[in-house]
């Protein structure tokens, strides 16, 4: 009765079908107008053109592909978790050319043939033609969608529908009704809506039995002149199976799936998204299990979906519930190729024997991790070359590179970036050692004038001042950094960071005076010079050389205000030296203008750990210029302390406890910083937060132990037992808590 129903209602605008699938209600309108002599005055504008338009629109719209005015079209998908693109053609098969057929490299191209031709042709020809190019041994990634054509009176529909569609555009209806009253002109516009919304629906059916995706409707396809078969591969490695009778929008989705699973038959399913920015975090990961003997490593709660969605079906390794255990798949599998190896050739490898068709940042993951596992580093044109996920040709080499101890790796990062001012991540590995022994070698040359033009002023200076070359601190330490730097420059590889690494900490301090300073500041329009002096003599120097009518000089220095004599004072301005006031830095950042007095008065250590804390990209403003103290404490909380969010309520203080490594990370924190932390998460979240954040950061995981017993002891039931009470005192005593309030015991 339903699809009666309907049928009337694509046929009479007066028959309406209701909204609702359960129940729908039929109702009749009765209406003196007639629209059958308005769409006969539209007659002209149903032809084969505007019908092949219109079958577009609706098959791309039941099909989820943008339907743009274009002969081509690019689709782009997820396919196990990847981005996939796929060529869309609407066209006529039969007249399609080879290059239309044809697809080139790993290209996807699917070809969507009309459901009706020109008088006198039939599907047979279309079939004939992909016959044409299979005979001539043309191959292509491409699969022909060959529908039934639609029957002589589903055509009749399809031409109501073009004519109704252009009637109802714009104000057109008025021109074709001009001979009717405007009532009856808007009663003929809601007539014809609801004929147009159910010829539509009834369209999609008609086109879901002729692309084979479900059984036609009685009469709405030609069975005279069946295809032989509506999925046609002209890849002779795939053969399409007909999806599930679905709807068009997932049969395209199998489709999709079963040519891509065709190209690349060893590809990983990938659970979710694979981005390069997980891919980084993976490879974060990864990489510290290389470093560790057993090759097993914790890793942080948030991190573990992307670990095992991503590092496990690319077979770097297996994700247990808490711990990632590296693998050697790739290791053992790119041990067998001769040598020498170039990225382009592990590529290759990758999809052997059967193609996997990773994306590049993800088979750059692969490599970047065998390249760490066997300590080779990357080369390009005969140098070092940056390997990144997102930059990784085909051309560059990888050659063994030695390594310098785990110490002095360590010690000699660390100088890097205290002397030279070079950031470079602290993992130990191939790539990283030849990119840091490289960049070595180019500062270190061009710093060697300025070393040779400091020792000479310095001697100079001393034989001025009448001071003993020994006795100077300034000189010999930049007669050792020359030293250092001549050295670095006349080394190679691992000897230039082993050498650093082995440079007496005595002769240090003093060389990065000005290597990570800035060299000028902007106040206004005006920009100042800044020196770094870390020694009265630095600064007598610095000030000496001050011509007296060039702009003001900035220096900073750690010197106290007693060490300066009397004639240096007197170059200063005001004759005093200027703290920096951290609040204000703070300020600025946050791009504040006031600060929650709960911060700025009860908590000086906050201001120097949020600069500390502060992210690459900087801090977002604060809302109407004010950095109350919650946005603070969520900030450091989650910077310094590892809390997710910066929550501090008990319940995420303990979750934090469970998977945060507290110890671990309180213990790398200042005295001043780890109370200043206890004492805001009791101003912020009550006395059992504190206690349970100094707990943790003293028991770790035991502190959720700790809040069952402390629950079970100063239950209300165990007032009077003597052995509680012993307990509470033994309890007390491992917290350092003299009198361990119950109401807070309960609350843990």
């Amino acid at each position: 009765m339903l699809r009666r129903g309907r049928a009337w209602a694509a046929e009479i605008g007066e028959v309406r079908i209701g909204d609702d699938p359960a129940n729908p209600i039929i109702t009749l309108q009765l209406s003196a107008v007639d629209t059958e002599s308005i769409l006969a005055g539209a007659g002209r504008h149903d032809n084969a053109g505007n019908r092949r338009r219109l079958i577009r629109e609706v098959l791309f719209g039941a099909l989820g592909i943008e339907n743009r005015d274009e002969l081509v079209l690019y689709h782009d998908a997820a396919w196990r978790g990847t981005p996939r693109r796929f060529e869309v053609i609407f066209a006529n098969v039969r007249e399609l050319p080879d290059e239309s057929l044809s697809t080139r490299d790993d290209e996807r191209k699917v070809v969507v043939d009309f459901p009706f031709d020109d008088p006198g042709h039939t599907p047979a020809d279309d079939l004939a033609r992909l016959n044409d190019f299979r005979g001539r041994d043309a191959r292509a990634r491409t699969l022909v969608w060959l529908p039934s054509f639609l029957s002589a009176s589903a055509q009749r529909d399809l031409g109501t529908l073009v004519r109704i569609d252009h009637v109802l555009a714009g104000e057109r209806l008025r021109d074709f009704a001009a001979h009717l009253s405007p009532v009856d002109q808007a009663s003929a516009r809601e007539l014809l809506r609801n004929q147009q919304s159910q010829l539509r629906q009834r369209l999609v059916h008609y086109l879901e039995g002729a692309y084979g995706v479900e059984n036609p409707i009685p009469g709405s396809v030609d069975e005279s002149h069946p295809p032989a078969d509506h999925f046609q591969s002209l890849d002779p490695a795939f053969e399409p199976r007909p999806p599930a009778r679905a709807n068009l929008r997932e049969a395209m989705g199998n489709l999709f799936d079963q040519m891509c699973a065709s190209q690349y038959p060893a590809h990983p399913d990938f659970d979710a998204p694979v981005r390069t920015a997980a891919l980084r975090r993976v490879h974060e990961q990864v990489s510290r299990a290389v470093q560790e003997p057993e090759g097993r490593v914790a890793i942080d709660k948030p991190l573990r979906p992307a670990m095992a969605q991503i590092a496990v079906p690319l077979r770097l390794g297996e994700m247990g519930e808490t711990h990632f255990v590296l693998g050697r798949h790739w290791f053992s599998r790119f041990e067998r190729l001769d040598k020498p190896l170039t990225v382009g050739k592990l590529r290759a490898a990758m999809d052997q024997p059967r193609r996997m068709g990773l994306p590049d940042a993800a088979a750059n993951l692969v490599i970047l991790v065998y390249a760490h596992q066997a300590n080779l580093a990357f080369r390009r044109h005969g140098g070092p070359w940056p390997a990144k996920l997102d930059d990784l040709p085909d051309d560059v080499e990888l050659r063994e590179e030695a390594l310098p101890s785990p110490e002095a790796w360590t010690t000699a990062v660390e100088r890097a970036g205290k002397v030279f001012g070079l950031t470079v991540s602290p993992l130990r590995n191939a790539g990283n050692v030849s990119d840091l022994a490289e960049r070595l070698g180019e500062t270190a040359a061009g710093r060697g004038p300025a070393c040779d033009a400091l020792v000479e002023r310095l001697a100079a200076l001393c034989a001025d001042f009448s001071i003993e070359e020994g006795a100077a601190k300034r000189l010999r330490t930049a007669r050792a950094g020359r030293a250092l730097v001549q050295s670095l420059v006349a080394l190679r590889g691992r000897a230039r960071i082993e050498k650093l690494a082995e440079m007496q900490p005595a002769g240090l301090p003093a060389l990065d005076e000005t290597a990570t300073a800035p060299s000028a500041m902007r106040i206004g329009a005006e920009e100042l010079p800044v020196v770094r002096c870390g020694s009265v003599l630095a600064l007598r120097e610095r000030l000496v050389d001050l011509p007296a009518a060039g702009p003001p000089l900035v220096v900073l220095t750690d010197l106290p205000p007693a060490e300066l004599g009397e004639d240096l004072r007197a170059r200063l301005a005001h004759r005093r030296l200027f703290s920096i006031e951290a609040w204000q830095l703070v300020k600025e950042r946050f791009k504040a203008q006031y600060v929650d007095p709960r911060l700025s008065e009860r908590h000086e250590w906050a201001a120097p750990a949020l600069l500390d804390a502060e992210p690459e990209a900087g801090y977002p403003p604060v809302p109407s210029g004010f950095l109350d103290a919650e946005t603070a404490w969520r900030r450091l909380f989650e910077a310094i302390a590892g809390i997710p969010r910066g929550e501090r309520d008990p319940e995420a203080l303990l979750a934090w406890a469970l998977d945060g490594d507290p110890v671990k990370r309180l213990d790398a924190l200042g005295k001043a910083v780890r109370t200043g932390l206890a004492v805001a998460a009791e101003d912020s979240a009550g006395p059992t937060a504190r206690t349970i954040l100094e707990c943790a950061g003293r028991l770790g995981r035991r502190a959720v132990s700790v809040g069952l017993v402390a629950r079970v002891l100063f239950d209300a039931d165990g007032k009077g037992d003597e052995r509680a009470a012993r307990a509470r005192g033994k309890l007390e005593a491992l917290l350092g808590l003299h009198d361990l309030d119950a109401a807070l015991a309960r609350g843990w």
